[in-house]
């Protein structure tokens, strides 16, 4: 069939058209064309969640709160390290290294420390508390963030303007906030703007007075409005442009795409807990029993509830056995059960399609697997710790680096910092030993075959002792290379020095000096 007669088949030329151009049809058995049901299978737009019900979500569902938060909740589970990335300036970097060998209390005054002052700031501002719990409303909302304070002269009715780094003279706060905190005023409109399509300003008004009057005296904050550069925002799904305009310049949350998976989760958990609940229904067999209700209802019902109270009361069933004179046959009564063949194999593939959708091993969205923790296989654990570290690098690390920076200028610390993050992988006693030995072996070959030096592996070893990341010392080896070069080129200038000299054979006296 071509694609001429199918377009003049009629009103549905344009869909068939479409069908018939990109994808496989069999017209005899119907498979792929418009009599096979799974072809009219579409996307179609859903209702977006929206915050309240996002809200009730991460306040009434586990699981819900286990996909917005475990990732956030890995990311900070150990404390990060502040370390400088540049050289102070007028140090040589082998000063630096030797300053970073020696050990604390030598020479070091602890006040004057640039890393020590921003970790005090930083605890004492819970920054890292709300760093997690932006990036959480960032997740759940689509939208998260942090106002800084950093001082830079403006009051509060200039915040609108760009935060100008030159003028900063303190750090003083960090306030979160999350969507309903947050409604953009202006966008970045300038094509060639790299910041173009993001918005500018926002109108900031935060909820956080419930009843009463202020502390400060002053009633509920009026909206504030705020430029861009005085906030760290946290996003939640990628979403695209014309959806995030559409939604108020926010993305969608991480629940927008597995609410399906998860509703049908839910669904499918309380019918099996419901089939649980009635798994042996108890039946009673009377003869007659429509005779019997027609005739005389009450007299039914109290023997109903005769019968319930004794089986409550003593665990036993008190039935008539009958009466043979009056041809009366007995009650008997039987319990039912209900099968559940196949059911723990569905359930256990709705889990898998619930973790599928939240992008999360099902051992850590379940908290363990069948068979425990160690039923999770190695490379699933590698790939979610990778996932964690990736949102480490990526998001997380260049957040805190902007706070760092903007309190560095408000502490009048001088340089460019960072923070690094703890070690997420814990081992046990048996896998420690193990990894030490891999290691002792790797150490060994290395040396051996010249790649690392033994002081290399050692000091490495000492800053990381994973071994995941191993220095070579390029100061020494160039000094190192220059005295191999220096020998190398001294005897071989011996070696000429001794080619030049003149033979004298063996027992042979001193040449006859001269006569006069």
């Amino acid at each position: 069939m071509s694609v001429l007669s199918i377009i003049l088949q009629g009103k549905d030329s344009v869909v068939e058209a479409t069908r018939r151009l990109d994808s496989w049809a069999n017209s005899l058995s119907g498979i792929g064309t418009a009599r096979d049901k799974t072809t009219w299978m579409q996307p179609t737009r859903v209702e977006l969640l929206s915050p309240m019900a996002l809200e009730v979500l991460y306040a009434t569902d586990d699981i819900a709160t286990g996909i917005v938060r475990d990732i956030v909740d890995e990311c900070y589970r150990e404390e990060w390290t502040i370390t400088r990335t540049d050289e102070p300036e007028g140090q040589d970097p082998g000063e630096a290294h030797n300053d970073a060998e020696a050990p604390a209390g030598e020479d070091d005054d602890p006040e004057d420390d640039g890393a020590v002052r921003l970790k005090t700031l930083m605890k004492d501002l819970e920054a890292w508390r709300k760093l997690r719990e932006a990036r959480i409303w960032g997740r759940l909302y689509g939208k998260g963030a942090i106002l800084l304070g950093a001082n830079d002269g403006h009051p509060q009715e200039e915040w609108w303007m760009p935060l100008d780094e030159e003028r900063i003279t303190s750090f003083d706060f960090l306030t979160v906030l999350d969507r309903r905190d947050l409604t953009p005023q202006s966008w970045y409109a300038d094509l060639e703007d790299p910041k173009f399509g993001q918005i500018a300003t926002y109108y900031v008004q935060p909820t956080g007075v419930y009843m009463g009057p202020a502390y400060e005296g002053r009633g509920t904050n009026p909206p504030v409005l705020v430029h861009e550069s005085r906030l760290v925002i946290f996003g939640g799904e990628l979403t695209g442009k014309r959806q995030k305009l559409a939604n108020q310049g926010c993305d969608y949350s991480v629940l927008q795409k597995c609410f399906r998976a998860l509703q049908l989760t839910n669904n499918n958990w309380q019918s099996a807990s419901t089939l649980l609940a009635d798994a042996g229904q108890g039946v009673f067999k009377i003869r007659g029993l429509i005779d019997m209700i027609a005739q005389n209802p009450e007299l039914m019902s109290s023997r109903m509830q005769l019968v319930d109270m004794m089986r409550s009361t003593v665990r036993a069933i008190v039935l008539d056995a009958g009466d043979e004179r009056s041809k009366t046959p007995p009650e008997e009564f039987t319990r039912v059960a209900t099968p559940f063949t196949g059911i723990p194999e569905m359930l256990r593939e709705t889990w898998n399609r619930l973790a599928c959708a939240a992008k999360e091993p099902l051992w850590k969205l379940m908290g363990s697997t069948p068979g425990g923790l160690n039923g999770a296989k190695e490379e699933e654990q590698d790939d979610w710790y990778n996932r964690v570290e990736g949102e480490q690098r990526g998001i997380d690390q260049p957040a805190i680096e902007r706070i760092l920076h903007l309190m560095a200028l408000g502490l009048g610390v001088d340089g460019q910092w960072t923070a690094t993050p703890g070690t997420l992988r814990r081992m046990g006693q048996a896998q420690s030993a193990k990894a030490n030995s891999d290691t002792s072996v790797w150490a060994k070959n290395m040396v051996e075959s010249g790649v690392y030096m033994p002081e290399e592996i050692a000091l490495s070893l000492a800053a990381d002792p994973t071994g995941r990341k191993m220095k070579i010392d390029t100061a020494a080896r160039e000094v190192l290379m220059k005295a191999s070069v220096d020998a190398a080129h001294a005897e071989r200038e011996q070696v000429v020095k001794e080619a030049k000299a003149p033979i004298v054979a063996p027992g042979a006296g001193k040449p006859a000096a001269p006569k006069k």
